[in-house]
Parts: C-alpha cells; structure tokens; sequence
C-alpha cells in the first residue's frame, strides 16, 4: 500500500489531476449516512431522474428527502479537503472534480463551477428543467408544508 508521503510526492509531481470526493461524513451532518440503519436509504428509496421526470408521486418522494437534509446542508462550510481540491486549481493541477456531494461545498470553497460534475445535483440552487433558470431553494423549500405537490418554477405555470 502506498505511503502519505508517497501519495502526495505522486500529485506533487502530476500536472493533470482529475478528484474524485464523495461523503463521508464530513460536516457533522446526522442524516449523511444514507445506507446505514436509519439512513435516507432506509426511509426513501432512490429516485430515477426518469422516475422524477414521469410521476409526481416520485418528486413529492425526493422533495420530502431533499426537506428532511435541506438545513444540514445550507449551514454546512467547506473543510480542509474542499480546500485542498481548489488549492491543487490554483496550482493549474486540477483537470476537475467529480462528486457525489450535493452540498455545493466545492464551489463555495472557491472551485470554479466549470471544473465540477456534481454527479447527484445540488441541494444549494433549484434549475427548472424546461428552462434551466436557477432558483434559490430558500424560495422552493419554505413553500412545502404539510402534504404538498411538488413545486412547480413559475416558467411552468406561464406555459400551463
């Protein structure tokens, strides 16, 4: 197995870095833990983007979970492995970054949206899908309350 000392001799001397970073964790969020024993997993089951996309009983599914973590993630700030990512950026390294994060901490540790593939989306902006116009979740998240429909962003009210 490969030393620390090693690994970061390895990516000192690299000029094209591509990051891979996925949870673990790391912001002391309690619901962060998806297939443990009272995981997301265990009280939602994963929603398809064509699941999403067909069946407004599936967006209600994935607005409830996005409600239940929405707090966590807002207040969470970018760590030590956020900004070590963007520092290896700033070094011209870094080709990008995938994540499976959807807490936008990459790009609020100063990572430049075009070297991001959030592969699960974004819980810190809201894009319609028939406009791609981004929404600020605070606007979205206040409106669910109680049994609620899923959102619907004013571009799709205009065009009903």
């Amino acid at each position: 197995m490969m030393t620390v000392e090693e690994f970061a001799a390895k990516i000192r001397g690299s000029d094209e870095i591509v990051a891979l970073h996925r949870r673990r964790n790391q912001h002391g969020i309690r619901n962060s833990d998806f297939r443990s024993p009272g995981g997301l997993w265990t009280r939602y089951r994963p929603v398809t983007f064509q699941e999403y996309t067909s069946s407004e009983a599936a967006r209600i599914e994935a607005w409830k979970r996005r409600l239940e973590t929405y707090e966590a993630h807002k207040n969470a700030k970018p760590n030590i492995g956020h900004y070590f990512i963007q520092s290896l950026d700033q070094k011209g390294k870094l080709v990008g970054l995938i994540t499976q994060n959807v807490d936008g901490l990459h790009s609020e540790a100063g990572l430049a949206d075009d070297k991001i593939v959030e592969l699960h989306g974004t819980n810190r902006r809201i894009i319609c899908l028939k406009c791609d116009k981004s929404f600020d979740p605070d606007e979205v998240i206040r409106r669910l309350v109680g049994d609620f429909s899923s959102p619907q962003m004013r571009c799709l009210r205009r065009d009903s």
